[in-house]
């Protein structure tokens, strides 16, 4: 088999990150296509950069600032201006008045009130292991930190839960997640830390998919596996921020990363069937129907204009024209020289 590599073409790429009256404002970016970047930006700057999806995250320097998650395709040279809303706070917690607001769970886990003793001196903090001197995590813990009541994410489409925490962790297996929930039983990750070894610094996870949803339930939670356990994390005052952003849709939606052939419906069918399939880029993409014995009996060819999710529709005829008998068939999807997908169909006449 021969494997033929082209070049992906390179693109300048320019960022701005402003404020809602167009100001400048500096801001740390994380701007991701494979290989993560970090940039602390102060004014325009232009980065080359190869075709294809970035995942994009604008932390402020400024705290009345929302921080915002930006998913964008790249296939030209161009200016791209993030626009960070102001924000205000709408739940606070600096757990100086004890841990009575939240309740412990789930496997293993102290989640106990500590004193910071680093020279920063947060003051009381929460940790996530036991008192003694050095005492690590165990092992096969998934241990919760639940706040008891909810939030509201209601009066705008700009939410952040930003906290400060420091620790160090077995990587890269034990994580360090926020949760989020409008139930508070399906849980989804809002965003996971892994790291061995973290000074204290302030993050932010954005809570803007929830946004619409006036009772949000969040949780705090350390995930371990069955090897070594570490130190542990420290984290402090907790704030969510809520805001307004009208330069970006409510829920932006994440572009395909692969190649893939996602489902088929309905299945059985007749007539028709529907092939719903991903495509990172822009380009050619093959399909091919065969019967039980491998025959092709139908193809086509899309060309898709941009990273995105399709769909083409097959009405159980062949390349002539012809109405197929009931059976089963095998639909493929192939793109770049490869096959990237098959699934199994059945035509019921």
């Amino acid at each position: 088999m021969t494997l033929n590599l082209a070049p992906l073409p390179w693109y300048n790429l320019q960022i701005n990150v402003v404020n809602e009256s167009s100001q400048a404002v500096p801001a740390y970016v994380y701007i991701v296509n494979g290989f993560p970047q970090n940039l602390y930006v102060t004014g325009p700057q232009t980065l080359s950069k190869p075709q294809g999806v970035y995942h994009v995250r604008v932390t402020p320097q400024n705290q009345n600032l929302i921080s915002r998650s930006y998913a964008f395709w790249l296939g030209s040279d161009s200016t791209f201006t993030f626009t960070l809303p102001t924000g205000n706070v709408v739940f606070s917690e600096d757990f100086e008045g004890g841990l009575g607001n939240w309740t412990a769970g789930g496997t293993g886990g102290a989640f106990r009130q500590d004193v910071d003793t680093t020279s920063l001196n947060y003051g009381i903090c929460v940790h996530t292991n036991g008192p003694d001197y050095l005492e690590n995590y165990g092992n096969n813990w998934d241990a919760t930190f639940t706040y008891n009541n909810t939030i509201n994410l209601t009066g705008g489409n700009a939410f952040h839960l930003r906290f400060d925490y420091s620790g160090r962790l077995d990587i890269p297996a034990d994580s360090f997640f926020v949760d989020a929930s409008v139930n508070g039983n399906d849980w989804e990750i809002v965003r996971g830390f892994s790291e061995m070894e973290r000074p204290w610094n302030r993050v932010w996870c954005d809570l803007s998919p929830w946004s619409g949803n006036s009772a949000v339930h969040i949780r705090f939670r350390l995930k371990t596996d069955a090897l070594l356990g570490d130190l542990g994390i420290h984290f402090d005052n907790v704030e969510v921020m809520r805001g307004v952003d009208l330069t970006s849709p409510q829920h932006p939606s994440p572009f395909p990363t692969e190649f893939a052939l996602s489902k088929v419906y309905p299945n059985p069918f007749n007539p028709t069937t529907t092939i719903a399939y991903d495509a990172p880029g822009s380009g050619p993409i093959q399909f091919s129907i065969h019967n039980i014995l491998g025959q092709m009996v139908w193809s086509t060819t899309e060309t898709v204009p941009s990273p995105g999710r399709y769909e083409l529709r097959w009405n159980g005829v062949s390349n002539g024209g012809a109405q197929l008998t009931s059976g089963v068939y095998f639909v493929r999807m192939s793109a770049k020289g490869n096959i990237v997908g098959t699934r199994k169909l059945m035509l019921l006449k």
